[in-house]
């Protein structure tokens, strides 16, 4: 029977606060959780309404039938889709693969979904973000990234503490207005590819001279593009001259 206690445990997940404390987040919507079944992902515990109960991919899953009035006391959409899970919230080790993305102060959830989302699209299966970029657990991030976040690893780190351990090894470039052309600039592998704020770009330490600037050419009458539509466009560059 579905409790008073399991009730406020998944409402609280929908606190960062919280989600930080237990180690855990919630994904709702078949889509979700079927990308969480295909995934490495540790599953805490299925809710579903009736007419979920029984589908076969549910066999041997923590599964508990809940009513419809319930779930609508635990979602956190308008209108529930009948289907939530607990996740556990991996600890992945940092990883010098060929390309890290380091997102610097990404604070769209919107943006911060797709970015994940369109990254693994282009090979890229790790992301190293700063302190103020927004939570990826996040109800909202979560969603939009369509379930690349169960196959991609997050680690947070400081820009300026990566750097110097990456430094001599590593080619480091930066999203920036006034950089070099990206189809004229040379782009070479392993490297790190900083984005910057949606309002602010890259901070200070991704300005340094040990950093190549790279810019996307776009109408002077624009003044800048979504970091989401920028960070695909550099990645698809790295994709097509065969880097990734």
């Amino acid at each position: 029977m579905f409790s008073k206690r399991q009730e406020k445990l998944i409402r609280s997940l929908q606190n960062k606060k919280f989600r930080n404390e237990f180690g855990l987040f919630t994904i709702e919507g078949m889509k979700l959780l079927e990308e969480a079944l295909k995934s490495s992902v540790e599953l805490n515990q299925i809710y579903c309404t009736e007419s979920y109960a029984e589908r076969p991919e549910f066999n041997g899953l923590p599964l508990e039938i809940i009513s419809e009035r319930e779930m609508g006391r635990i979602s956190n959409l308008s209108t529930p889709p009948g289907i939530l899970a607990i996740v556990k919230i991996p600890k992945p080790a940092f990883k010098p693969l060929d390309l890290i993305l380091y997102l610097d102060g990404i604070s769209d959830p919107g943006n911060m979904g797709t970015i994940i989302r369109t990254a693994e699209g282009f090979g890229v299966s790790q992301f190293v973000l700063s302190k103020d970029c927004v939570e990826i657990y996040s109800p909202k991030v979560v969603q939009a990234s369509m379930g690349s976040i169960f196959r991609t690893a997050f680690i947070e780190r400081e820009l300026k503490e990566i750097l110097n351990e990456l430094k001599g090894a590593y080619h480091f470039y930066a999203a920036e207005m006034n950089g070099e052309n990206i189809y004229e600039a040379s782009l070479k592998t392993p490297a790190m590819l900083i984005m910057g704020s949606e309002s602010h770009g890259v901070t200070a330490q991704g300005r340094t001279e040990e950093i190549q600037q790279l810019s996307i050419p776009i109408s002077e009458q624009l003044e800048s593009l979504n970091v989401s539509i920028a960070n695909a466009i550099i990645l698809s560059e790295f994709k097509r001259r065969s880097l990734l």
